[in-house]
């Protein structure tokens, strides 16, 4: 289940995907302020012309990470250039 995606198109056809989960609403320091802080990254990055795809995915955590990539053809996949999965991201450590 995919609660929401947004895509920061860039002036090529290749991909960077950020992921924060939102499978566990009463840890606000995991998944809250993952989706928080992504979201204020991806206001930044609407500001600037960039060279990738940036992609915020916001879903439950480790499915949502496996069918997300499943649900992409076999030509999609490598376009993906990298990753990051915001965890914890209100913690001090």
């Amino acid at each position: 289940m995919q609660l929401a995606q947004y895509d920061h198109v860039g002036d090529s056809g290749d991909n960077f995907v950020f992921h924060s989960n939102s499978c566990h609403p009463q840890m606000v320091k995991d998944g809250f302020a993952g989706t928080a802080v992504m979201v204020r990254l991806f206001q930044w990055l609407s500001e600037s012309n960039t060279h990738y795809i940036y992609r915020l995915v916001v879903g439950p955590e480790h499915p949502r990470t496996v069918f997300y990539l499943r649900d992409h053809s076999d030509e999609e996949i490598p376009r993906y250039r990298g990753g990051c999965f915001g965890e914890m991201m209100g913690t001090p450590g």
